[in-house]
């Protein structure tokens, strides 16, 4: 004899379904096992939150996180100059363009089309250390999260494995 899960009627051992409240058996079968594999996963998820949580409350950082948290605060400023740097000398190379074609149509009575292909062209050599400036910048940001996701990842893998 089996019993219905849902309302407790007893059937034959071969049932299908319940012929009291309809239930379906190989379907309440399998909506339980899925059940108990999702709780399965949940309870391994909320395992590794708990360890993570008492490794930071716990303070377990070693002493290259430390420094390099100490040292964060200055290579965001270094990066933060260069970005300004960089903001500077594309304003100094504006000016200067200005006054560059001034002088040259001045003694070289550069006019039409020749004067705006010599404009691009110093203007197109005059970004590149804008560019540079701000690549450096970006570098040093871009390391510095890079940093940061390493140790966050390997502090990670140590505690669990």
């Amino acid at each position: 004899m089996t019993v219905c899960p849902k309302c407790g009627h007893e059937h034959q051992q071969l049932a299908k379904a319940c012929s009291k409240c309809g239930l379906i058996f190989e379907k309440f079968r399998q909506a339980e096992e899925r059940r108990k594999s999702e709780q399965v996963l949940n309870d391994r998820l909320a395992d590794t939150l708990t360890q993570v949580e008492n490794t930071y409350d716990q303070g377990f950082y070693d002493f290259e996180s430390q420094r390099d948290r100490q040292s964060y605060p200055s290579i965001t400023y270094l990066s933060w100059f260069f970005f300004l740097f960089a903001g500077l000398t594309a304003i100094a190379w504006i000016v200067q363009i200005m006054f560059v074609s001034s002088f040259i149509e001045a003694f070289m009575q550069v006019k039409g089309p020749e004067k705006l292909v010599l404009i691009l062209v110093v203007a197109i050599f005059s970004s590149l250390p804008v560019a540079a400036y701000l690549a450096i910048g970006g570098a040093l940001k871009l390391g510095k999260d890079i940093a940061d996701n390493t140790r966050a990842t390997r502090n990670y893998l140590e505690q669990i494995g």
